[in-house]
């Protein structure tokens, strides 16, 4: 049986709030009980960079995220939060969850965007994003219910109609043509 993900929404949430005090990769990796290079990876994938440095950790300077790295900080923020929040019970309450994450989604390309031709920004997660918001619009899709058919305006249905009707025109002529009175053996339809 395959072991459970470590990466959970309530991780990845106090971990992007760790990273938004100025913590380093390893601070939040001791504070989460994790290797400092996964976290190192999941702030990369959440499109942040790794706080820290050289030198004693203790010594260090903590910086908090300024420019397109607090907005990413932000939105990522977001995003953890959509994330962790309670599933949903209903299909409408899963679509509004599912259309929330769309646009945490949307506005984390939109930065990403700002970012690439100064190089703020990875290329890699852009295209991360890009794949994910086509995964959560198929979501939707799956997701939003699908309007009633009216069977009047429906054009199969008037076509099938036409050819039932057509059909049964056909087997009622044929019936004419073939009935026969019993008495006199003519048919009663064509005298």
């Amino acid at each position: 049986m395959p072991t459970p993900s470590q990466k959970t929404p309530q991780r990845i949430a106090t971990m992007i709030e760790l990273h938004g005090g100025g913590a380093s990769a390893r601070e939040i990796a001791e504070r989460l009980h994790l290797a400092h290079g996964t976290i190192s990876e999941w702030l990369r994938d959440a499109g942040l960079e790794p706080n820290g440095g050289h030198g004693a950790r203790k010594s260090r300077r903590r910086t908090r995220p300024d420019g397109v790295a607090a907005e990413m900080a932000e939105a990522a923020s977001e995003v953890a939060a959509v994330s962790s929040a309670p599933l949903p019970r209903n299909r409408e309450e899963a679509l509004a969850h599912v259309q929330a994450r769309l646009g945490m989604c949307a506005k984390l390309i939109e930065q990403q965007a700002v970012g690439l031709p100064t190089g703020a920004s990875n290329p890699a997660t852009l295209v991360k994003l890009g794949q994910w918001e086509r995964e959560l619009r198929a979501e939707i899709a799956e997701l939003t219910p699908r309007s009633e058919v009216n069977p009047e305006a429906d054009p199969s249905n008037v076509e099938a109609a036409a050819a039932v009707r057509t059909e049964i025109e056909t087997l009622a002529d044929a019936m004419e043509r073939a009935a026969v009175c019993v008495h006199c053996g003519k048919n009663p339809f064509r005298m």
